[in-house]
């Protein structure tokens, strides 16, 4: 068997064991589907036309299976140009980063922050192997309303699941990990230009949006793909009212729900699951 056919193969699978969840016999398909994929799975592995390491989760699984966030990694590559610049807050090991620096090519810029030490250091061997050192720049900080420290909660059930907070979903020991905000951030760079910010920070989003209203302000043409996750964020002590509240503050009050096409959205009443939002300033 080929393997490009035997990756569709268990990317199927993959699937097929998220849809079933809860029958009576989802626990044994997905330690199969487990077994089978992880097996069939090397390291590093090809992501597209990239040398990609991981960290052999659940969602490292998906990333070398061609079947994570597919809607918005579609979006992604088409809203980015070359020499424009992505930021990318919690980039995990590399996965939006590769492809941002690929879009932009060598007169952009891609800014790949990642607090969680294990994360971070696949997220630079991810750079490296790939010849984007000149493109991207690695940063083992967390982005927050504010430049400190604070600890990270890292999780032992998926490497991409950590967080600023004792969700659900991340561990309970914290870590001490330096934070900083994109204002001070980019300030101290003198405002270089920033066009697209993807965040996924499990829950710590409303914090880094705090952080970045000067930058939205000198930016007008920003845009924002960014998790929306109701329970991470009560986890956080917000509402997904707030959340939103706090995207609307930046100016960015045109908001839509990724899908295979654009679906616009007003209130978090209009938002099912946890799907990833697209934000930007309304066109008069």
């Amino acid at each position: 068997m080929g393997n490009r056919l035997k990756i569709r193969l268990l990317a199927a699978l993959e699937i097929l064991t998220e849809r079933l969840n809860g029958c009576i016999f989802s626990k044994d398909l997905e330690a199969l589907t487990e077994r089978l994929v992880s097996s069939a799975m090397t390291n590093p592995a090809r992501v597209g036309s990239h040398v990609f390491y991981h960290t052999g989760g659940h969602s490292a699984r998906r990333m070398v299976l061609g079947i994570h966030e597919v809607k918005t990694a579609r979006l992604a590559s088409r809203l980015l140009r070359r020499g424009m610049t992505f930021v990318d807050i919690g980039a995990h090991v590399g996965f939006y980063t590769l492809l941002a620096a690929r879009a932009v090519g060598r007169n952009g810029h891609v800014y790949a922050f990642e607090p969680v030490a294990s994360n971070f250091d696949l997220l630079a061997r991810n750079v490296a192997a790939n010849s984007y050192g000149n493109t991207v720049t690695v940063l083992h900080k967390a982005v927050s309303d504010r430049t400190g420290w604070m600890d990270i909660f890292a999780s032992g059930r998926d490497s991409a699941y950590s967080s600023l907070h004792k969700t659900p979903l991340a561990g309970t020991v914290g870590t001490p990990v330096e934070t900083v905000s994109l204002d001070d951030f980019f300030r101290e760079r003198h405002w270089p230009p920033v066009h697209v910010v993807k965040m996924d920070i499990e829950g710590s989003e409303p914090d880094a949006l705090a952080g970045m209203i000067e930058l939205s302000e000198r930016m007008p043409r920003l845009k924002i793909i960014i998790e929306y996750n109701p329970m991470l964020l009560r986890a956080g002590g917000r509402s997904p009212e707030q959340f939103l509240d706090a995207i609307d503050r930046l100016g960015l009050r045109q908001k839509w729900i990724i899908s295979w096409r654009l679906i616009p959205v007003k209130s978090s009443i209009e938002i099912r699951n946890t799907p990833n939002l697209l934000c930007e300033r309304e066109v008069s």
